[in-house]
Formats: C-alpha cells, sequence, structure tokens
C-alpha cells in the first residue's frame, strides 16, 4: 500500500506579495511628498488672508467710529492701534507674524508719514512682508478679490522669488477699480 505523502504548508507571505507591499506603500510615500508641499503652502496663504481680514475688520470698526480711516490727530498707526482700541485680540501683536515669519501691518493712508501728513484718509495701506513669490501672488489675487488693490498696480506685486512684500490699499475706489 502505498502512503500518501503530505507535505507541511507553511505559512507566510511569498516573494510577489511582498513586492506589491512595497508598491503600494511606494506609491503613497511619492504621492504624501508630491502633495504636501502644495497643500502647506495653500494653507499659509489662507492663514495670511484670514489674518489680513482681521486686520480688515478692525480698521472698518475705526472707520464706523472716527468716520474715516484717520485725520489729522487720528489716525491708525499699526495694528497695535487697534489693538488699544479692542477691535484686534491682545495677543495680536505678538502673533502679527505672517506664516513665513515676516509681518503684517496696516496703517491709515495718512500715516504713511505720520497722522499729520494727509494723503488719503479714505483708505488703509496693509503690508505683508517676507513672501515667497508663489504665495505672493496667490495672496494678491485673493486680496483683488476682497476689494484690495496693489499697491502699485502696473508692475508685478511679487518681484522676487522669496522675500517680497505685498502691499495694497483697501478699499479700491468706489467704481471698483485701482487707484493710480
Amino acid at each position: 500500500m502505498k502512503q500518501k505523502q503530505y507535505r507541511k504548508r507553511i505559512f507566510g507571505i511569498s516573494l510577489l506579495e511582498l513586492v506589491l507591499a512595497l508598491t503600494v506603500i511606494t506609491t503613497l510615500i511619492t504621492l504624501a511628498l508630491r502633495y504636501y508641499p502644495v497643500a502647506t503652502s495653500a494653507k499659509n496663504v489662507n492663514d495670511a488672508v484670514k489674518m489680513a481680514d482681521m486686520v480688515i475688520s478692525a480698521a472698518e470698526n475705526w472707520q464706523l467710529t472716527y468716520g474715516d480711516y484717520g485725520n489729522d490727530t487720528t489716525c491708525i498707526t499699526g495694528t497695535q492701534s487697534l489693538i488699544d482700541r479692542g477691535w484686534l485680540p491682545t495677543d495680536f501683536a505678538t502673533a502679527s507674524a505672517n506664516p513665513w515669519g515676516g509681518n503684517i501691518t496696516v496703517v491709515s493712508r495718512n500715516a504713511e508719514g505720520g497722522c499729520t501728513k494727509a494723503v488719503d484718509s479714505t483708505r488703509i495701506t496693509v503690508t505683508l512682508s517676507k513672501l515667497p513669490q508663489n504665495a505672493c501672488t496667490m495672496i494678491n489675487n485673493f486680496l483683488q478679490q476682497k476689494n484690495f488693490c496693489p499697491a502699485v498696480p502696473t508692475t508685478n506685486p511679487c518681484p522676487t522669488q522669496t522675500n517680497n512684500t505685498y502691499k495694497s490699499y483697501y478699499p479700491a475706489t468706489a467704481s471698483g477699480g485701482c487707484p493710480t
């Protein structure tokens, strides 16, 4: 009588299963590394636009209280003047660095040379510094949709790859255009 030989079944993974698992893992890591900088940049731009919105809301409170954004004796000379009146949180002064380490500042158009230099009390100037070029361009596009005008509308507001300072005026003219 012939005996049946039984092979002992070995449990484990085959080489094919290992290669497939490594391929899936490599693909996921590659996708994550590819899209992480894009997602981070978009988040930083969104954070900077939110900061600008906070400053604009505070400046609009100023305008509602005083009738304009500044005159010979009272004007917005920076975020601290909005904090002092309670229109920005008290920690905004220390947290006013934008996501790239630069500052966000706001002044009445007539405060660029001090409150006594009357240039235009119907607008404010918002400045964001140390912006990378792609972020500067995206912030410019977002802020223009929110009725901002680049300070120098005839030139590229974001000329260099790094360390751009984006300066804009708010609001645009009554007709929606940018002042020249």
